[in-house]
Formats: C-alpha cells, structure tokens, sequence
C-alpha cells in the first residue's frame, strides 16, 4: 500500500482535495518569494565549529539561517540586523511659538 499523501487522501475523506487543487496551490507556493533569507550574517561572540572550521571569537561572516539561529539562541552569534532607515518627523510646534504666531 503506497504512503497516505494529499494526493490519495482524498479517496478516503469524503469532499476531500482533488488533485488539480493540489497541484495549483503548489505553484502559487512556489512563485511567492520566501519571507525570510536564506543565510544571517553576524560576528561569533564565543567560538564554535562550523563545517570542520574552527571559528574565532570576533570573526564576521554568514550562515545558514537555521544554523545562524541555533547559535544565536546559545549565545556564540551575535546577528547583524539591518536597520531601517531613520523616517524624518517633524516635531510638531511648540506650545510657546504656535500662542507667539497669533
């Protein structure tokens, strides 16, 4: 018997997917760009092994993000963020100067 999978599940659920359905929503899937990136920079806070490497503390470079959050979460990465730029807003008026203006 082959493995259950979206495709032949629908033979045994009653209104089920059909597999038209399936092969759509897998190529809306797949043209939608992912959210997240794929690799995280960032600067090793305590040294770790990477790939058979020895990586020292202060050295800059980029992992796989799954492997970047790992190492984060255990304190030996420290991940770069990129900052958004700063918006200009305009303070609004003070008080003295908008009774001066009247």
């Amino acid at each position: 018997m082959p493995p259950l999978t979206l495709e032949n599940a629908s033979a045994l659920v009653a209104g089920g997917v059909k597999a038209a359905d399936i092969e759509k929503e897998r190529k809306v899937m797949q043209a939608q760009k992912p959210a997240q990136p794929a690799t995280l920079k960032g600067e090793v806070v305590r040294a770790f092994y990477y790939q058979g490497k020895l990586l020292k503390v202060g050295e800059k470079l980029e992992l796989p993000r799954i492997f970047a959050l790992e190492m984060h979460a255990a304190n030996k990465l420290r991940i770069e963020t990129a900052a958004p730029a700063p918006e200009k807003v305009e303070a609004p008026a003070s008080k003295k100067e908008s009774r001066d203006a009247r």
